[in-house]
């Protein structure tokens, strides 16, 4: 890159003053600019008729939907729809913001976490949620909360404090649970795609459990 050099203006013996034609360092930014959005999580239903279109959780706004994440929405609408109708809706849950365009609003889809013909749905996350995880054979759910964690299966419920998640060596995030009673629980988050062995649904974490001297493994989802 080549650089601008001063135009200094020199008097007899000595340099009296210099001048620049480089602009500021800052000058390519408005000083007004908006700082970027940051992303969040979109929720809705996923339908292909015609252009690519999510209808919103709550609103009930159908927005046209784009973006890095489209190659996988696709894929997955494929798989999960039961019919070949392009209006048939998946729930998703992306992570994403949702911009405007000439046209109007349209949501840009960074990542998706979740996909569901059946088992989705458009209700808010547990307050302080940060992950949700489920098993089958047998059936179990782990619910990850700020400070307590909750294992669940048909025949019983177990809440625990937690001092985590905290990242693992080899890469994806740990938590452990204690109960007063001394048991204790393990539970270790994986950025892996995993599909639900009975509906099919789509996560985008996978995780394994260790409690009372038993190893089950599952689907999850982030929610921070």
């Amino acid at each position: 890159m080549k650089h601008r050099i001063p135009l200094c203006i020199a008097l007899l013996s000595g340099l009296v003053g210099c001048s620049s034609d480089a602009p500021p360092e800052d000058a390519s930014a408005p000083a007004d600019a908006a700082p970027a959005e940051e992303p969040s999580a979109i929720t809705g239903f996923l339908t292909l008729d015609g252009t690519p279109a999510i209808t919103l959780c709550g609103s009930g706004e159908e927005l046209p939907v784009d973006g890095p994440a489209m190659p996988d929405l696709l894929e997955l609408h494929g798989s999960l729809a039961p019919g070949d109708e392009p209006m048939e809706g998946i729930f998703v849950d992306v992570l994403g913001t949702i911009r405007e365009r000439p046209r109007g609003p349209e949501v840009d889809a960074l990542e998706v976490r979740r996909a569901a013909w059946e088992g989705g749905g458009c209700g808010d996350p547990e307050r302080g949620l940060v992950y949700s995880a489920s098993g089958t054979e047998p059936f179990w759910s782990l619910t990850v909360l700020d400070e307590t964690l909750t294992w669940r299966t048909p025949e019983a419920e177990r809440t625990m404090t937690h001092g985590g998640p905290y990242r693992m060596d080899r890469g994806g995030w740990r938590v452990d649970g204690v109960a007063d009673e001394g048991t204790s629980l393990v539970a270790r988050f994986y950025p892996e795609p995993c599909r639900n062995a009975m509906s099919g649904a789509w996560f985008h974490m996978t995780v394994e459990v260790e409690l009372d001297g038993t190893r089950y493994e599952g689907c999850a989802w982030s929610a921070s």
